[in-house]
């Protein structure tokens, strides 16, 4: 990883109870405010955007060449180009068909 980067949607900065934990490899991000936390960002609790900025190394100017059952595909990305613009959403489920093990999870 490059770098890692977390904000709110109003660029308040890093969010309480957020810790980064990021090697060459991997970057892991756990949120965890308390309830008093959630409280003074908001009197509803948090809602809105959290987001997660991120970059790769690309030390190899080839890209990566995969090759499955005669077929390939050539993944690149050319360095001078700038990052085009993309929305990733995470939807959490907190319905009643979690319950249990499965909402503890997330």
């Amino acid at each position: 990883m490059n770098y890692v980067c977390i904000l709110f949607a109003d660029d308040s900065g890093l969010p309480p109870s957020t810790v980064i934990n990021q090697n060459d490899t991997f970057a892991k991000v756990t949120f965890k405010p308390s309830v008093v936390q959630q409280a003074r960002i908001a009197q509803n609790g948090i809602l809105g955007d959290f987001i997660i900025r991120y970059d790769v190394n690309r030390e190899q100017s080839i890209g990566d060449i995969q090759v499955l059952n005669g077929y390939f595909v050539h993944y690149f990305a050319p360095k001078d180009l700038p990052p085009l613009p993309k929305n990733v959403v995470f939807v959490l489920d907190s319905s009643a068909s979690m319950v249990g093990t499965k909402l503890r999870q997330v």
